[in-house]
């Protein structure tokens, strides 16, 4: 058994919360070591051609995903009822290995809308009175606290789009429901395609008012405020559930401030005080470790988080069964 040495900050889950909270600490000096069960992709087969374009690999077995005959999620419709596993995840895939689920997004990059933090007091404002069990709360943050923060994600990821509320003026190119907004988009919007075009026209004969998307996608050539080198997007179409071969999708991965860590991947068997590790070169039991994290942050997503969180002894579990 090895004794790894103390981390000042140790984040467990290599996603985009690692990239974003590392991408603050390292440049100020903190100690940080990132946990990472899945592998390192970087120059992997995901990235280069001709494997990164394929379809059955990458698509139909979802190659970048989480296993669900590995650790699946369970799901019950109603509090009364028995959890059962989801045995094919679709719509919603988690990612597995350095960059997390963003490596293999779509690039969709919406803002909530300003109702949305204070959403109980909405409801209650426009309808007087809420269902008896709705548990809807407000968040206790304004979308005024945020939006400086929105508009930084924005710009490290190289978002492009069309703003459609500059501080308060209405633009007509953009989205005319958006929230106000203190700057324009990192880049311009994406090209439309031709079915875009037929869509954009239809709608507008509708009385409609289409917009260009925005998309973690760079409409061109671009280098962001870390430094980070994007291609522009060549419309190949492999988005979703790829990672993109000309470096013109935005990912933690990466990421500026990602270049600056020292990633460490395991395959992580978590316990109640600690986590064993074990390589996944070494399926025979050698490179076993240890690691005590007394304090650390949680960077494995909305699902797996709670359960290591649980395990490592913070929290009580919630039962829901009547």
């Amino acid at each position: 058994m090895i004794r790894l040495k103390e981390r000042e900050v140790v984040i467990v889950g290599g996603g985009l919360t690692a990239g974003l909270v590392a991408r603050r600490l390292v440049p100020a000096g903190r100690d940080v070591l990132v946990l990472e069960r899945g592998p390192d992709r970087a120059g992997g087969p995901e990235e280069e051609l001709p494997s990164q374009r394929d379809d059955l690999r990458w698509n139909s077995r979802r190659g970048l995903t989480q296993r669900e005959n590995v650790e699946t999620i369970t799901l019950r419709h109603k509090p009364g009822e028995e959890a059962l596993p989801m045995r094919r995840l679709t719509g919603f895939l988690p990612g597995f290995g350095v960059g997390g689920a963003i490596s293999h997004w779509n690039g969709q990059t919406w803002r909530f809308q300003t109702t949305d933090y204070g959403l109980r007091s909405h409801l209650l404002q426009r309808y007087g009175a809420l269902p008896e069990g709705m548990t809807v709360q407000d968040w206790g943050l304004k979308y005024d606290d945020l939006e400086k923060y929105y508009t930084l994600f924005e710009q490290i990821f190289a978002i492009s789009g069309e703003a459609g509320n500059i501080k308060g003026v209405k633009r007509p190119q953009g989205n005319p429901f958006e929230p106000y907004r203190s700057a324009p988009y990192a880049l311009p919007p994406l090209e439309p395609t031709e079915v875009g075009l037929m869509f954009r026209k239809a709608a507008a004969s509708l009385g409609y008012h289409p917009f260009p998307m925005p998309a973690a996608n760079a409409s061109r050539a671009h280098t962001n405020p870390d430094g980070m080198k994007l291609g522009a997007c060549q419309y190949c179409g492999h988005c979703e559930r790829f990672i993109c071969e000309a470096k013109a999708k935005s990912s933690a991965r990466r990421h500026g401030g990602a270049r600056r860590l020292r990633l460490q991947q395991h395959a992580a068997a978590p316990h109640l005080r600690h986590r064993q590790a074990l390589r996944p070169e070494d399926r025979r039991g050698r490179g076993r470790q240890e690691l005590l994290l007394p304090d650390h942050l949680g960077g494995a997503g909305v699902l797996r988080g709670p359960v290591l969180q649980s395990l490592h002894g913070r929290g009580r579990a919630r039962h829901h069964h009547r």
